[in-house]
């Protein structure tokens, strides 16, 4: 038998919502148990999470079962090019790129919104679009078409559909809200763009192929789940490709434990574990936000932790959440800036207050979470007469102290929420899912300091950018990336009707491509590159300065990315051969041919051209993950005279298989 969340346990409150269907997702006992319930539909599955859809009068019989350890309400996320290349050493002062091609074959998948599917940007240098395929889970524009493939919402554009609509000058743009923005065409620019029509301003890898998802979060308890069936969407096309695929998630949420347990995280990991993929995430603009407070109890002392709420700025179904140890025992009143205070609601329990001006507000209090263990207490403000202004305060009561320490988060549904703490700490500020376990968090520093950096020096970090530690104390972020300002494209359409155009983003959510960017770049040279591999090089090649100080560090993780150092980490070995110093870098340049055998039967064929010193020195041939038996004799071509003359020293008689010594 498990547990359900409170957003879904306040469910029960709304008598119109037992009819509807939410998208949720399950912690289940293994990653081989089974859900038997005959109105739970399965939408995808991360080892033991999965997510899927029921209706919310069947909760109650869902958290019944056997096999069921948890069941967690969707999470509302939120969304967090020229002087960043140089920044992060992609391109050198004499303007030479430091990682060779420009991500031709590499797939990056990018979770987001506002999408302009048709922008020149995203196509190729024939015209045609690099998308692959888009999948709209929301279909605002009531497309006329078929859902994905194994999901039974929203709908699907492919390649060749999308470039028909911008051969007739017709515009795709895909949104999951109608307030939304150029976010999702921003961060795809920043990692795969071309910079077209004009040029300028390419993102990362101007030629990898893309697969955008506009993930539904317009629902009652958030777009989670949605996000789990869009990672395993985005898996599906790279493997029947064949190809490992990073994915790019520049969205974060407030609420939950900051400790890698909430099932988001959990199926993240999950698959990063299994699957040749990474996944690369914004950590978030919470410094400075007054979204987070920290404290301890001690015993036989009441402890006030202070608020407010913003004046002109409504109050709905914004969520104060307090994690605290397992051990510990807290009770919760709430005071308002009359002297009022309700009556402590006690450990694991649920209440409704309401206070002497009318305002709802649910507590739900909730003892040995099963994803950590420890306890939690959710308080809801609803949507009614507006919030008094002046100190609000959630009264904690130690009725039982090991530790006494808490971390509590404010945020509200699909926006900022209107909740302030009086006393807030920036520490671990990081957002979810940034805080799971294996994927990449990035912060972000200036690159070009204008607009609302504009106090701030090129180099340094940028406004607001998160802080770890993770509750659980692990370092995050993981490395840091340029997030202010990037020029990047805007919507066409209305308001921009001169057609395709530029203009400055900051924030995370514009640091966390420029990794995703250079790791299609990475994958495109060698797709058998592993994901630990290029993870374990990220960190030990991130760069300190006068800036980040001694790192590694929760400001900066690793340190700066320096995308030259990465490369040359991974494609460039030492070997000490020559009176024992350090002269003799060797590299290889992968490429893919087809040949065919005896029998004419074509196969694929991987060839490695090795350079050692600069100079050719042989090649390694494989046929899938088999290294090629024998002798690959290129070193020798017929000159105008019908000689053999040797393709690397020019010179005739040059028969040498070791290395050419000319």
């Amino acid at each position: 038998m498990g547990a359900r969340d409170f957003q879904l346990r306040h469910l029960r409150h709304d008598e119109s919502a037992k009819d509807h269907r939410v998208h949720i997702l399950v912690q289940l006992v293994s990653s081989t148990a089974k859900l038997d319930d005959p109105d739970f539909e399965e939408t995808s599955r991360a080892g033991d999470v999965i997510a899927g859809s029921i209706q919310v009068r069947y909760l109650d019989r869902l958290e019944q079962k056997q096999n069921v350890v948890v069941v967690e309400g969707s999470r509302h996320l939120k969304d967090e090019l020229d002087d960043s290349i140089l920044a992060i050493k992609l391109i050198d002062s004499s303007d030479v790129r430091q990682i060779p091609g420009f991500g031709k074959g590499a797939i990056i998948g990018v979770i987001d919104s506002g999408f302009e599917l048709t922008h020149p940007c995203f196509c190729d240098e024939e015209g045609n679009t690099r998308v692959l395929t888009a999948w709209d889970q929301v279909n605002r524009n009531e497309e006329v078409g078929q859902s994905p493939s194994g999901f039974n919402y929203g709908v699907e554009y492919g390649q060749a559909y999308i470039d028909r609509r911008a051969r007739a000058g017709k515009t795709i743009t895909i949104k999951n809200d109608e307030g939304a923005g150029s976010h999702g065409t921003a961060v795809a620019a920043i990692a795969a763009g071309n910079g077209m029509p004009f040029g300028i301003y390419q993102g990362m890898a101007p030629e990898a192929e893309l697969v955008l998802v506009s993930y539904k979060n317009d629902v009652q308890i958030g777009g989670s789940a949605f996000v789990m069936d869009a990672i395993c969407y985005i898996l599906k096309i790279a493997a029947s490709q064949n190809k490992p695929v990073v994915i790019n998630l520049s969205q974060g949420d407030n609420l939950g434990a900051h400790d890698g347990s909430s099932l988001l995280e959990r199926g993240i990991d999950n698959l990063l574990d299994q699957e040749r993929l990474l996944i690369v995430n914004s950590a978030g603009n919470g410094r400075g936000g007054s979204r987070h407070a920290e404290g301890r109890l001690v015993a036989s002392a009441e402890y006030p932790l202070s608020f407010s709420f913003k004046q002109g700025k409504e109050v709905n179904g914004d969520t104060i959440d307090i994690w605290y140890q397992g051990a510990d025992r807290f009770s919760v009143a709430l005071t308002s800036p009359t002297g009022w205070q309700s009556d402590f609601v006690h450990p694991d329990c649920a209440e409704r207050i309401v206070t002497p001006e009318g305002n709802t507000a649910f507590v739900y209090s909730e003892l040995d979470y099963p994803t950590n263990h420890d306890n939690r207490i959710s308080v809801i403000f609803e949507k009614g007469n507006p919030w008094a202004s002046g100190a609000w305060g959630l009264t904690l009561r130690p009725d039982n102290i090991g530790c006494g320490d808490f971390h509590a988060w404010t945020d509200r549904p699909n926006a900022v929420s209107a909740i302030v703490f009086s006393d807030p700490s920036d520490n671990s500020t990081v957002t979810l899912p940034g805080t799971a376990r294996n994927i990449i968090t990035v912060s972000g520093f200036v690159s070009r300091p204008v607009n609302a950096d504009a106090g701030r020096i090129r180099g340094d970090l940028a406004g607001g950018t998160s802080l770890g530690p993770t509750r659980d104390d692990r370092r995050k972020p993981d490395i840091t990336a340029p997030s202010s300002m990037l020029m990047v494209p805007k919507l066409s359409g209305p308001g921009n009707d001169s057609g395709p155009s530029y203009g400055p983003q900051s924030g995370t959510s514009m640091a966390a491509p420029h990794l995703a960017g250079i790791i299609a770049l990475l994958w495109a040279l060698k797709p058998a590159l592993t994901p630990e591999s290029i993870r374990s090089a990220l960190h030990t090649t991130a760069v300190e300065d006068k800036f980040t100080g001694s790192v590694p560090n929760m400001r900066w993780g690793k340190g700066k990315v320096d995308a030259g150092a990465l490369y040359r980490a991974l494609f460039l070995t030492i070997n000490d051969q020559r009176n024992g110093e350090t002269t003799m870098a060797e590299q290889r340049i992968p490429f893919e041919i087809n040949v065919k055998n005896d029998r004419g039967d074509e196969m694929p064929f991987s060839l490695e051209i090795i350079i050692r010193d600069g100079s050719f020195a042989g090649i390694e041939g494989r046929s899938g993950d088999e290294l090629v038996e024998g002798t690959l004799n290129l070193r020798k071509k017929s000159n105008a005279d019908g000689g053999d003359q040797c393709w690397v020293c020019g010179r005739l008689g040059c028969e040498e298989v070791s290395p050419c010594p000319n």
